[in-house]
């Protein structure tokens, strides 16, 4: 309501997670957007379980329940799926095992990162049925940049967007002089494509306590209400251009042939397409098996003669997108070439030695071995009058 009585009724909302609390403690995460630029699809998911919020057992709450919401794009309908987490802080002990006191990554580091990996799986599941790909990950993850929790993300898909566009020196937090980010964006592969920038808004770590939001122990008269130290940490920025990631192009090879000997052979693979209407395609035909034929390889339909033996040839078809995307997985058609089996006209002679007379002469003796084409019969007949 304060944000929509300064900036205008109905410019930001926010999302119910359908609960009355998220969590079980006064602190908690939220997401709140503009109507004006995207719109919530579904209802909001919450990761809650023990083995996100207290992977190792501990007896309660670690890391604070993390909210999940797929929102749609006013401008052009894509969608995207925003997570925002509050991970275990390092302010107080876990236990052995769980602390790092070797590395310098604190208190609660297995806590963390165990819970990156529950929230990895649980990404997985698609857990607002958006049916969309595209995750992006943000929130106080209570983890540096080379620690284990965010080297969990990223071995497993998700680019550190903070590090990809700000770099090293980037930092959102300064403590006892020190300074480096624990507030972090990370997106998955399809996500990442999308992002068109990352910054950090420096208005919190590089101003003085002496005018901090909290003045629980601040002299009086020093606190303002503008966006300097309205919080201990600065808030990541990320500029996004949302569009529908290219899908690859479908390789059709037409189907499995047998032809005769000697004779042009045609590999028709006019029938591939491309999702996305990104065309023209380019064509690759590649022979992988069989004695080799010419062809020309680079046609939607190219032309070769079959040899004049009985052989099987195979054939790939690779396509290429407009946009130089292949086709993962190409479409091979098989050539089965056979020659021709054709039978010389047959003479048969029917006489008393062969059980007759005959009468009939639809009762002909067809050998067995006639398998083939017969092309003509001629019959000799000498019986008894």
């Amino acid at each position: 309501d304060r944000l929509n009585a300064v900036a205008g009724a109905g410019t930001y909302a926010f999302i119910d997670p359908g609960t009355s609390a998220i969590g079980v403690d006064e602190i908690t995460v939220g997401l709140i957007y503009k109507p004006g630029s995207v719109t919530p699809v579904g209802s909001a998911a919450i990761l809650d379980r023990a083995s996100f919020t207290d992977p190792n057992d501990l007896g309660s709450q670690q890391n604070r329940p993390a909210l999940a919401q797929t929102f749609e794009s006013n401008a052009n309908n894509e969608r995207f799926t925003v997570v925002v987490n509050h991970l275990k802080s390092k302010g107080s002990s876990c236990g052995p095992g769980d602390d790092d006191l070797t590395t310098g990554q604190g208190n609660c580091n297995g806590t963390r990162t165990a819970g990156v990996t529950d929230q990895i799986d649980w990404l997985a599941s698609d857990p607002t049925g958006s049916g969309d790909p595209d995750f992006m990950i943000l929130g106080d993850l209570n983890a540096y940049a080379q620690e284990d929790p965010i080297a969990e993300f990223t071995s497993n898909g998700y680019t550190n967007l903070v590090n990809q566009h700000v770099g090293a020196t980037a930092y959102s937090y300064v403590f006892d002089g020190q300074v480096g980010y624990l507030d972090h964006a990370l997106a998955n592969g399809t996500m990442a494509s999308q992002v068109t920038g990352v910054t950090q808004w420096h208005v919190n770590a590089d101003e003085p306590l002496v005018i901090d939001y909290d003045q629980d122990f601040n002299p009086p008269g020093y606190y303002s209400a503008d966006p300097y130290r309205a919080s201990d940490h600065d808030p990541v920025l990320i500029g996004l251009d949302l569009t529908s990631p290219n899908q690859p192009p479908v390789a059709d090879a037409g189907p499995d042939q047998s032809v005769n000997t000697n004779i042009p052979v045609m590999l028709n693979g006019s029938g591939s397409s491309d999702p996305d209407g990104n065309l023209p395609l380019t064509y690759c035909w590649t022979q992988t098996g069989g004695p080799a034929v010419s062809f020309t390889p680079n046609l939607s339909i190219t032309t070769f003669i079959a040899p004049s033996e009985s052989v099987v040839l195979t054939f790939t078809l690779m396509v290429t997108d407009s946009l130089s995307l292949p086709d993962p997985t190409p479409d091979e058609v098989v050539v089965t070439v056979e020659g021709y089996r054709i039978y010389l006209p047959l003479v048969v002679q029917l006489d008393e030695s062969l059980d007759g007379p005959y009468t009939n002469l639809n009762e002909t003796l067809i050998p067995s071995w006639t398998s083939g084409l017969v092309l003509g019969m001629i019959y000799f007949w000498r019986g008894k009058e």
